[in-house]
C-alpha cells in the first residue's frame, strides 16, 4: 500500500496538470464556470516553469496554465487593445494531500508572482503600458486540488486569514479559491464521467486498504 501511494503521489505532482488533455478534462468536469465548459487541450499552455525562479522549490509541485479562450472568434482592433485586455485566463492549481490552513496566503503569493511577471513582460514590450488607465492584468482562478482523506476545514476566503477581518474588511484584499476534494466524489460519479482525469481521481481516492479493495472491484473497462 505504501508503494502504491508513493507512485500515485509522484504521478499527481509531476504529470497530471501539466498535461493539456488531463488539465482540460479537469477544468471542464469540476467547475461550474461556463467559459471553461468547452476548453480544449490546444487552448492550454503550461507556463509553470516561468515562476520557479521567483518561488523556487516551493512551487515545483504546483501548476500554472494559460488558457487562451477569451478571444476565440473575436477580432481586436489593435495589438495594444489585445494587451490592455489579456485574451486568456490563468489557472493556478495547488496540490494538497493534507489540510493546509495557510493555503489562501500561499495562493496570494503565487498570484502576485504571476501578475508581477506579467507586468515585466508587458513593460518589456511597451514601456509604460501598465500605468495606462485601460491596462488590465489577467484573471487568475486559484484552485486547491485536495486528495486527502480528512475534511478540508481551512478558510477559502483570503480575508478570513487576517486578524479582525470583520472590523477592517474594506482595507483587506480578498478572493475565494476553488476547492476540488477528491474524496467528496463517489466512485460512481467519477466512473460516469468516462475520461482519463476521472480515472486518475479514482486512483487518488485510494487512502487505505478498504479503498483499494473497492477500486479493484470496479469494472475493468
Amino acid at each position: 500500500m505504501k508503494i502504491i501511494r508513493t507512485v500515485l503521489g509522484d504521478i499527481s505532482n509531476k504529470e497530471i496538470f501539466d498535461n493539456p488533455v488531463l488539465c482540460a478534462q479537469f477544468l471542464r468536469d469540476n467547475f461550474d464556470i461556463p467559459i471553461l465548459k468547452h476548453v480544449q487541450p490546444e487552448d492550454i499552455e503550461d507556463i509553470s516553469v516561468r515562476f520557479h525562479p521567483y518561488l523556487g522549490t516551493e512551487f515545483e509541485s504546483d501548476s500554472v496554465q494559460k488558457i487562451r479562450i477569451l478571444d476565440i472568434g473575436k477580432e481586436k482592433d489593435s495589438v495594444v487593445e489585445a494587451e490592455n485586455e489579456p485574451p486568456f485566463l490563468i489557472s493556478l492549481i495547488d496540490h494538497k494531500s493534507l489540510v493546509d490552513y495557510d493555503a489562501a496566503m500561499q495562493l496570494l503569493r503565487y498570484m502576485m508572482c504571476i501578475w508581477t511577471a506579467y507586468k515585466k513582460e508587458m513593460e518589456a514590450m511597451h514601456a509604460g503600458i501598465t500605468r495606462r488607465k485601460e491596462f488590465r492584468y489577467p484573471v487568475i482562478i486559484p484552485i486547491v486540488y485536495f486528495e486527502g482523506e480528512a475534511k478540508w476545514t481551512a478558510a477559502r476566503n483570503f480575508r478570513e486569514r487576517i486578524s479582525r477581518e470583520s472590523q477592517f474588511r474594506k482595507w483587506i484584499p480578498d478572493f475565494r479559491y476553488e476547492l476540488v476534494t477528491v474524496c467528496a466524489y463517489s466512485n460512481e460519479e467519477l466512473l460516469n464521467r468516462g475520461d482519463e482525469m476521472s480515472l486518475i481521481m479514482l486512483i487518488n481516492k485510494i487512502q487505505n486498504d478498504a479503498d483499494l479493495e473497492q477500486f479493484l472491484r470496479l469494472p475493468a473497462d
